[in-house]
């Protein structure tokens, strides 16, 4: 009925309640004497010990998989198939060149929607058999398995499968991406009504640099990041450095008391009030929030003696 020892007992108990009996067809002999109820329990448990012991041996083999950069689960992207018999990414030529034209026309400059135009006017077709859209090219191009990466968490590692395109090209593209959603104020946001709260205060603390935002569309929902992508004083952005949106700034608006019920608006307009700067160390997953200090005693008083005088004025 149940290969969990307490909702076997629960079920069980409720059958009894119920004047029902219970067969198993597999032991017969089976019957309602305390020894036969004590066998059923036996029994039960060693299907819950089975169970539990195969859920830790498939969690094991997935850790393992993942600690190696092996693929685990999911669609195949365009431009692999996987192997028949180790299931990991291997390149199918025809698609990863159309892959490795479209990162090159991306990091020329040239948009989604063009690139898509480019490729439907040379025949090119989708791995469902479609022609190129402007959301598809975008999915390609944001696709961090074309770069060698596997996602670990909330950051990447690399992974055992062949890149199709080499790393700097990728995060070049992926620059060129983010500064179109978020270079010009009001022209993008309106159209997904993202609201980065912590956006300009949170700092990486490998390099002390302000980190960019980021935002993966996956049908009707979109992932929101923040990443180490400057590229300040000439030195290249700390690589892995990523952490989900909601996860630090839900623990920052922990921190400063905001309430939940607030407008995510009126939560950025909070935290940028009581909050001068916010530093995330991904070694540790720590965050080091630094607060906007109040005005001590001495100067509040001074502040409300103030105010009083120009009233009486």
């Amino acid at each position: 009925m149940s290969r969990n020892l307490r909702h076997f007992t629960t079920l069980f108990e409720e059958l009894k309640d119920h004047a029902v009996e219970l067969d198993v067809l597999n032991a017969p002999e089976t019957g309602a004497v305390a020894l036969d109820r004590f066998m059923l329990n036996v029994l039960a448990s060693f299907s819950e010990f089975e169970r539990d012991l195969a859920a830790t041996r498939i969690a094991e083999s997935r850790a393992h998989l993942k600690a190696h950069g092996r693929r685990i689960a999911g669609a195949t992207p365009f431009g692999y198939f996987a192997d028949r018999h180790t299931k990991q990414l291997v390149i199918c030529d025809e698609e990863a060149a159309a892959v490795t034209r479209m990162f090159q026309w991306a990091d020329a400059g040239v948009t989604p929607a063009v690139i898509a135009s480019y490729a439907n006017a040379l025949r090119w077709i989708t791995g469902a058999g479609n022609p190129w859209t402007a959301r598809q090219v975008l999915s390609i191009l944001t696709n961090h398995t074309y770069a060698g990466l596997v996602v670990d968490g909330f950051a990447f590692r690399e992974g055992c499968h062949p890149n199709l395109i080499d790393r700097e090209v990728y995060h070049r593209v992926q620059n060129l991406i983010a500064a179109r959603r978020t270079g010009v104020p009001g022209r993008h946001g309106g159209r997904t009504g993202i609201t980065w709260i912590v956006r300009g205060l949170l700092i990486c603390g490998g390099c002390g640099r302000p980190m960019s935002t980021h935002s993966v569309r996956t049908g009707p929902v979109i992932r929101r990041y923040y990443r180490c992508r400057s590229t300040a004083g000439g030195r290249e952005p700390c690589k892995g450095v990523i952490v989900a949106a909601h996860e630090i700034e839900t623990a920052v608006l922990r921190e400063i008391g905001a309430g939940s019920s607030l407008l995510s608006k009126e939560q950025a307009a909070s935290v940028k009030e009581r909050v001068r700067g916010i530093v995330y160390d991904a070694d540790t997953g720590k965050v080091r929030i630094e607060m906007i200090k109040p005005p001590d005693d001495s100067a509040r008083d001074e502040a409300e003696a103030t105010g009083r005088r120009e009233g009486t004025k």
